[in-house]
């Protein structure tokens, strides 16, 4: 074997070397996303103990009379067997919003409301009416809904309730609707895996706004949200500041799973992304290095297969070189299957798993040039005064 090695030449070792550490890594890097299919919360109420009671918190505004027609009323109709409420927050939503709260609130108890007025000399991000909310919360378990997502279950909130049992930061999965376009769903579940594994892995750095939660006690003992001029990191940033390996729970399962409703294309999708992930750079370290090592040695193990066939066929190397990438490639392949299948199932996602395999394998490229746009134009709603 030592012979044959040697007897490559000079390119032929340096592709074969950088195959084999780069697809060593990448079989570690997606075997280990697996956790989250195994992942199972623990912590169990007494048989003598109520279910924790819950606030739910949302906030609407002027473009919220969908959603309060169509999507309040599945949350107002939870099955859970404790003490809850929906606190929802109308910001600026003006009259329109207001009466249509009234008319809800009529037909359900667990509907309380309150009203943010619009100041044109102070505008203010999304963490003022959530600030509101917190303060408005009656109970001291506070989980948090948005307009933009659906709640596939009427057990969501009993499933979700379980993570404060054991736990003061509640992390659960937002997914896009299945109609949604497959690379905007992959992009969410890539992303997703990443912070999820690591938040199983007792590292918690994000949660996702419009399914996590926290309690009270939590948030004014950390003084609230940290980056107040920042209009977003209501929900990374500040699980960075509060969490700690022993006071998160990690929620996964198909019930409390929620849907995120695209408001268009891949146009609107790209815009989100330079827009939330903006935040990533005040991330820690290992959590860069980590996404970085991800996404270099991917590209360098692509560039390596590519090269294979050149080596075999145009440059007259081993003749069989070709078949060495083809096998890495495909072994590399498998583990990403067999890892996101599981993944997908404990998630409750279906029939993404094709565009998934081609999406990741050109996200060193997305995510490459969005890391650019990010810097070359920063977006002006990122910052309030």
């Amino acid at each position: 074997m030592v012979d044959f090695f040697y007897a490559l030449s000079l390119i032929e070792q340096i592709t074969f070397g950088v195959i084999l550490l780069t697809l060593l890594y990448q079989v570690i890097l997606w075997m280990g996303f697996s956790v989250i299919a195994t992942h199972r919360h623990h912590s169990r109420l007494a048989k003598d103990e109520t279910p924790p009671p819950i606030s739910v918190i949302v906030i609407v505004g002027e473009e919220s009379q969908w959603y309060i027609d169509n999507e309040l009323e599945k949350l107002l109709t939870q099955q859970y067997d404790a003490l809850w409420e929906v606190v929802v927050v109308n910001d600026c939503g003006g009259v329109e919003v207001s009466s249509a709260l009234d008319d809800m609130k009529a037909r359900y108890d667990k509907l309380q409301y309150t009203e943010l007025r619009k100041d044109p000399k102070f505008p203010h991000s999304r963490k003022v009416p959530l600030f509101i909310g917190v303060k408005k919360a009656k109970y001291e378990n506070l989980l948090f809904a948005d307009i933009n997502a659906s709640v596939r279950s009427q057990k969501w909130l009993s499933v979700m309730a379980r993570g404060f049992v054991g736990g003061n930061v509640v992390i659960g999965y937002t997914g896009f609707d299945a109609k949604t376009n497959g690379f905007i769903r992959s992009s969410r579940l890539m992303s997703s895996m990443r912070w999820l594994r690591d938040a199983v892995n007792d590292k918690p750095y994000r949660g996702i706004y419009n399914n996590y939660g926290y309690t009270k006690t939590t948030f004014f003992g950390s003084k609230g949200f940290s980056h107040l001029r920042l209009s977003i990191g209501e929900d990374d940033l500040f699980v960075q500041k509060v969490a700690k390996r022993s006071n998160v729970s990690v929620i996964l399962n198909p019930l409390c799973t929620v849907e995120q409703h695209p408001y268009g294309g891949v146009g609107w999708w790209w815009n989100e992304q330079r827009y939330r992930s903006y935040a990533f750079k005040f991330y820690p370290s290992r959590v860069k290095r980590s996404v970085f090592l991800e996404l270099f040695t991917k590209t360098l193990f692509l560039l390596a297969i590519a090269l294979t066939p050149i080596l075999s066929f145009v440059l007259g190397g081993w003749e069989y070189m070709w078949a060495v990438g083809a096998g890495a490639f495909l072994l590399r392949e498998w583990s990403v299957v067999w890892s996101v299948r599981r993944v997908m199932k404990r998630l409750g996602e279906k029939r993404m798993m094709f565009v998934f395999l081609i999406y990741e394998l050109l996200n060193p490229i997305t995510e490459t040039i969005l890391a650019i746009s990010r810097r070359v134009k920063v977006n002006s709603e990122l910052w309030k005064y």
